[in-house]
Order: structure tokens, then sequence, then C-alpha cells
């Protein structure tokens, strides 16, 4: 299954100033139900696409490759 984030030929970029133009949109025409939809559907593309480029940075193990706490440290 191919996903609109997939299809989307956008940079994650251009799809995050897309949402802030299409939410001010929003704000301009509340009562616009053809424009919340494409703000609706921009948020539902970018939120796969940063889902999707977080899930390519983790490490083998799933985590975010960043070093875990240990509980050595001791309050002074």
């Amino acid at each position: 299954m191919t996903t609109a984030a997939a299809q989307d030929p956008r940079s994650t970029d251009e799809l995050k100033q897309a949402l802030v133009e299409s939410l001010m949109a929003v704000i301009g025409a509340p009562d616009d139900e053809p424009t919340a939809e494409t703000a609706a559907t921009t948020l539902r593309t970018l939120d796969e696409r940063l889902a999707a480029e977080a899930g390519a940075h983790q490490g083998p193990s799933g985590g975010s490759g960043r070093p875990r706490a240990t509980g050595t440290h001791q309050p002074r």
C-alpha cells in the first residue's frame, strides 16, 4: 500500500510550508469545508512523512541511536 506521503512529490520542508499556508487559509475562511479538508490532508501527509523519516533514523534495535542512561550518575 502506498501512502499519501510516499506519493507526494514535495519535500518535507515544502509540506511544512504548505501546512502553514493551509492553516492560515482555515483561519481566514473557517466555514469553508474544502479549505479545511486541504489542511487536514496536508497535515496527514506531513505526519506520515515525519513518522517515516523518524523510523528511518532509528538504529537496528528500534531505538533512536542515542546512548541510554545507565543510572550511574549520582546527585551531589
